[in-house]
């Protein structure tokens, strides 16, 4: 997946650019309760583990400025992008909002999480991606 998708604070990343580490993705919406439920969960995480994992939150088919004051208003400072469309999530297959991918440095997607995490079972996760690095 090479295409370029809209970064938050401005410009286009893609997934290729964040190989080298393992990664968190998260896609997410303002509109959906569990998203919001464990944005807070993400943002202790990623302050807590930033050195050893990276996190990218997709904002999925909403409408921008309700994420970005729900980024806002949650505190997040990962990396934060759009997916307005659905185009990305569809093209991970996933079906659940919000779901998260564990990705290997190499771009292996280690595993599949569709439903909230909360900081423990997130922290679990993370755990066996940096012993699966």
């Amino acid at each position: 997946m090479t295409q370029p998708f809209e970064l938050f604070d401005g410009g286009s990343t893609t997934f290729e650019q964040f190989e080298g580490a393992p990664l968190v993705i998260n896609f997410w919406a303002s509109w959906c309760p569990a998203c919001v439920g464990e944005l807070p969960e993400f943002q202790t995480v990623h302050e807590q583990r930033s050195d050893e994992v990276t996190f990218l939150g997709i904002a999925n088919a909403g409408i921008r400025p309700a994420a970005v004051d729900l980024a806002e208003e949650v505190g997040l400072t990962y990396t934060l992008a759009d997916d307005p469309t659905g185009e990305l999530f569809r093209e991970f297959g996933l079906i659940a909002m919000p779901s998260t991918l564990f990705v290997t440095p190499g771009g292996e997607i280690l595993e599949v999480f569709a439903g909230q995490l909360n900081e423990s079972a997130l922290n679990e996760r993370i755990d066996e991606l940096v012993t699966a690095s």
